[in-house]
This record gives C-alpha cells, structure tokens and sequence, in this order.
C-alpha cells in the first residue's frame, strides 16, 4: 500500500497535466480560452434621391459608435463595424442602434442595426446578414435650389452690383424655411440678404459670407408644389475676395425634424444652422452658381 502510494504521489502532477491537456483538446469552448472569433461586419448599401439627383454627398452616420461617411458618386457607401468596446454601450450591449442618412434639404432617413450580446445580431430588420441594406434608400426631396450670379466675372479691386437670382421649388410638403433677410418700410418690404461666395480652390479658408447690414435670421412659410424666384442685390466689394473661382448660394435652413446633435457634432457643431463660415459643411444638394474673380490687370 505505502508503495502504491508514493508512486501516486511522484506522478499526481504528471497525470493532472494530462487531463487539463484532454480537457482543453476535447472541447470547442472553456472557460479558460475561447476560439469564438467575432464575426468583422461591413455596413453598406446604395442610396438614392428621388428627384434622380446624382446620389453622392449623402452622409452616412452610425449612432453610438459615432462613426460616419459620405456616398460616392455612385451613391454607395460602406462602414467597417468596429468592436462593440467602440460603441461605449458595454461588450454585452442588446438592442438597437440607428444608420442615418442625412441631406439637410431631404427627409431624415434611418435603417435599424441590431445587436445581441455585443454583436451584430443574426436577426436584423433592415440589413443582411452580410450586412448590406435589404434595399436602396430612397431619399425625398424637400426643397431644391438653383443659383445664379450677374455678372459672373470681374476684376479685383472693382465695386460691382451684382444680382443673384435663386430659383426654388417645394415638392410633396409645405416648408418653413429660415432665411436672412433685412426689413425694410413701408411692410412687408424685405431685401434678402445672406449668400455665400464659397472658394472651389479652398474653401475652408477663403469662402466669404455677405449679408446687408441690419439684417437677420426671418421665417418664410412655403406651400408644397411650389416655385419661386428670389433675388438678392449687392454692390460687391471685391476687395473682399481673393482671385479665383467661386460657387454662389444662399444661407437657407429648413425647419425640419433635425438629426441628432452627435451627427451634427461629428461633421462639425451646430453652427453649422447659422450664418457663419462653418454652415458650408452642411450637407446639402444644390445647383450653385458660378463665380470667378480676376487678378487686376488681367
């Protein structure tokens, strides 16, 4: 018995060493490694305007993780999930999440991503399993604009009156729209005011905003299914451009439901809805007009 006993001893470990050894060949999950891979999924789909508008520019934001993109020229767009750490809802996080799709001058869109126990969940609403939209967003057009600018070229260091000339149109809903304009008596005598000069060589730095003196934020109630043509008249300084080419368009926001202020925050802040530099990044789909400045002498 005493020898049994010491042979049992001098190989105790030996022997547990091969049972951890078994335990951890024979089964697919312990509780000491797991070889679960988590499953790397790309958000994509294509989107659409329905007034047949060139589809690029859309921005493309998933909530949470704060994460975002703008389409291609094809309409197209793609977002690499991160892990569900990135998210700051907690690796076991169960629910739902939004992808916006946001034009200021279109409806707010949205698809629904589900995830279950921190992961893409293999039950969605509006995604694929391989997680491509089930089908192409379609998004509607509330107000579209076309500008253009008389005269369209001129000197440096000359004092010009130019005219603008927008031409707007409603669709399916009427708008209340917030544009800049100066009052003026007798009423209702206004003179709109607020366009944006913005620079195609660089506009973060050389984009001009002209506003009459006097003038401020007004609301305009506008019927669906409707045209209109505005006009603005400047006596343009053009001192206050440097030479180079410009696109033309008016500081117009529409009271619509707004996306959520992190969508906002992640393009820029909200001043992007005020007349000020940063209001150029808001997305937006217009026809602008074209501009150009030459150097004096040329």
């Amino acid at each position: 018995m005493k020898f049994l006993m010491t042979i049992c001893k001098k190989h105790s470990s030996f022997i547990s060493l091969i049972v951890i050894s078994y335990l951890l060949s024979s089964c697919t999950s312990n509780p000491f490694f797991s070889d679960e891979k988590i499953k790397t999924v790309k958000l994509k789909g294509q989107i659409e305007l329905d007034d047949k508008t060139k589809p690029d520019g859309v921005y493309v934001w998933l909530e949470c993780y704060d994460i975002g993109t703008f389409t291609d020229s094809d309409g197209k767009f793609s977002i690499t999930l991160p892990g569900p750490e990135a998210s700051g809802l907690g690796s076991d996080f169960s629910g739902e999440i939004y992808l916006y799709f946001y034009l200021a001058n279109y409806i707010l869109d949205s698809s629904v991503v589900i995830f279950s126990n921190g992961k893409f969940s293999d039950i969605q609403r509006d995604i694929k399993q391989d997680g491509s939209l089930k089908e192409v967003k379609y998004l509607s057009s509330l107000l579209q604009f076309n500008t253009s600018i008389i005269p369209s070229v001129v000197r440096l260091s000359e004092n010009v009156p130019v005219k603008v000339t927008v031409k707007l149109k409603t669709f399916h809903y009427p708008l209340q729209i917030y544009y800049r304009g100066l009052l003026i008596k007798p009423p209702p005598g206004i003179l709109k005011s607020g366009i944006v000069f913005k620079s195609i060589d660089d506009p973060e730095n050389r984009s001009v905003l002209f506003d009459l003196p006097g003038s401020k934020k007004l609301i305009y109630n506008f019927p669906s299914y409707q045209q209109e043509e505005w006009e603005y008249d400047y006596n343009l300084n053009t001192n206050e451009l440097l030479p180079g080419k410009y696109s033309i368009f008016p500081f117009i926001i529409i009271n619509q439901k707004r996306p959520p202020i992190k969508l906002i925050e992640s393009l820029g802040d909200t001043s992007m809805y005020i007349f000020q530099p940063d209001f150029i990044k808001l997305p937006m789909k217009r026809n602008d007009g074209s501009f150009e400045v030459l150097a004096a002498g040329k």
